[in-house]
């Protein structure tokens, strides 16, 4: 039976806050992008393709790092109990 920590629980409110400030800056990142590409009309699809694929690929190493970080520093915060 794993018993969760008040330490846990806020590491895991504050993943949770982390991440959605990382879609938030992604989208905005997005936007901006497409407001020039409305501007600048001379971009493909591959090169908007290649964006979005890099952005993903940057929230998801972010979401990575941030699981990481947390199973390094949150590993203590964890108490184990045996459910016998």
């Amino acid at each position: 039976m794993l018993i969760l920590s008040t330490g846990m629980l806020s590491i895991l409110i504050l993943s949770t806050g982390m991440l959605s400030i990382l879609i938030s800056l992604e989208f905005l990142v997005m936007g901006l992008f497409f407001m020039l590409l409305v501007s600048y009309s001379s971009f493909g699809v591959m090169e908007i393709v290649g964006f979005m694929v890099f952005s993903v690929l940057e929230a998801l190493m972010g979401l990575i790092l941030l699981v990481v970080s947390v199973m390094i520093t949150g590993e203590d915060m964890v108490w184990m109990q045996d459910g016998f």
